[in-house]
């Protein structure tokens, strides 16, 4: 179900804040999410998932187009 993550860095560590849960959870231990766009204090990305560009090349199309 779709929900907002903040991924924080302290002394070296990331650490993930879960708008799910209550716990910060070190980065290493959170595989559930599939980041759909980021952001920080200048830039903006959107995420394309693995699988739309593996269906894609596997289509004849290139990754990149």
């Amino acid at each position: 179900r779709p929900h907002a993550i903040l991924s924080v860095s302290l002394r070296g560590r990331r650490y993930v804040l879960d708008s799910l849960s209550n716990t910060a959870l070190d980065e290493d231990l959170v595989k559930y999410y599939v980041p759909v766009y980021s952001v920080n204090e200048k830039w903006r990305w959107a995420h394309i998932p693995r699988d739309f560009l593996n269906v894609q090349t596997a289509q004849g199309g290139k990754a990149d187009d």
